[in-house]
């Protein structure tokens, strides 16, 4: 198990095996958890930080006495915990059952591509800003065919401030609904692919809520 600092400067920091814990520092950084279950901080600036194998936590930046950065963050495989903090940030979740969360800022996350025969469910909290949820890219619809194994739980969805990109020129192969609790639905060729907690979908569907890519 190997702890590791940046010096200041662009920083290059690589885990390899063992449950590692690398402070990037200021500068724009280049992090590595490696395998094992790694704590992962950016720190300052702009990181490029990715997680590897493992169950790993991964922080962008920044702290007290560290600038803001727009770093992009990927948990690779495992069941990852992800914080962008402050910045404009990329959120990628990779395999498993992750947690994202953008921190301040206008941030994309993603929590994985699900499919079939993949189960993962995903938390995905945008926190402030105007944040987009990536439900799907330009090959595939994310989290659809393995019914509700594979599901993004959209904590905090933002009317008229947030974005769902989809994987579609439109909203006509999807399907929509509310659960028991009033939390909102969004469905592809009746699987459940994502749930918002506490917004109904008819206001999503009243928004401008929707992107789309094909």
């Amino acid at each position: 198990d190997d702890l590791h600092f940046g010096r200041g400067g662009n920083d290059t920091l690589f885990g390899s095996d063992g449950n590692d814990i690398l402070l990037g520092g200021s500068g724009n950084d280049d992090i590595e958890g490696g395998a094992d279950n790694d704590q992962l901080f950016g720190e300052g600036d702009n990181d490029n930080i990715r997680g590897g194998s493992g169950d790993d936590r991964i922080w962008g930046g920044s702290n007290n006495s560290s600038p803001s950065g727009d770093d992009n963050l990927d948990g690779e495989t495992g069941n990852d915990f992800l914080f962008g903090e402050d910045g404009n940030d990329n959120l990628v979740g990779g395999a498993g059952f992750d947690t994202v969360d953008g921190g301040e800022g206008n941030d994309i996350l993603m929590g994985g591509t699900g499919g079939v025969g993949v189960v993962e469910v995903d938390i995905l909290v945008g926190g402030d800003g105007e944040d987009t949820f990536v439900l799907g890219d330009e090959s595939s619809v994310f989290y659809s065919g393995n019914a509700d194994s594979d599901i993004a739980v959209i904590q905090d969805f933002q009317l008229n401030v947030d974005i769902i990109r989809l994987n579609a020129d439109d909203l006509g192969g999807y399907g929509f609904g509310n659960d028991a609790g009033n939390n909102g639905l969004l469905l592809f060729n009746d699987d459940i692919i994502a749930t918002f907690v506490g917004v109904d979908i008819g206001s999503i569907l009243d928004a401008p809520s929707f992107e789309f890519v094909s």
